[in-house]
């Protein structure tokens, strides 16, 4: 009976860890790919110029930081903080659902990469605003 259990825990590892290699690769394409879309296609506001070789290493910093806030939101679905997180093993990360939106602005010589975050943080604001109204809402309709 122990050597089964030592040989089908050796398949399935066999299977697992490529599985999970693929997950991971999978992930970090799915969370760089957007960022490095923007900033390369991204002007600077005003001059209608691409941005310099110093604001360039700054893309390193911008992909620390993506990877860093879907690590955060990836532990807070895994272990719920007070009434946010689902308990499930979900992996959150960048989305490729504003990518449209965000290359028209970056790329407009009068908005550039500034109006792009000025953008983000706008649009941010109001999907809590109509998250809370619609919450209220639906408590109500109960």
């Amino acid at each position: 009976m122990g050597n089964k259990m030592i040989n089908c825990l050796c398949l399935y590892m066999r299977k697992a860890i490529p599985f999970g290699l693929q997950h991971v690769l999978a992930m970090f394409v799915a969370n760089l790919a957007p960022v490095l879309i923007v900033c390369s296609a991204a002007l600077v506001r005003g001059s209608g110029e691409h941005l310099t070789s110093a604001e360039i290493t700054q893309i390193g910093m911008l992909l620390q930081n993506a990877m860093f806030a879907a690590g955060i939101a990836t532990m807070i679905q895994l272990y719920p903080l007070w009434k946010i997180g689902s308990r499930l093993p979900i992996v959150m990360g960048v989305s490729f659902t504003f990518l449209g939106s965000l290359l028209i602005i970056c790329t407009n010589p009068e908005l550039g990469y500034e109006g792009m975050i000025g953008a983000v943080i706008l649009g941010g604001c109001t999907v809590m605003m109509f998250g809370s109204i619609m919450y209220e809402g639906i408590k109500m309709l109960k």
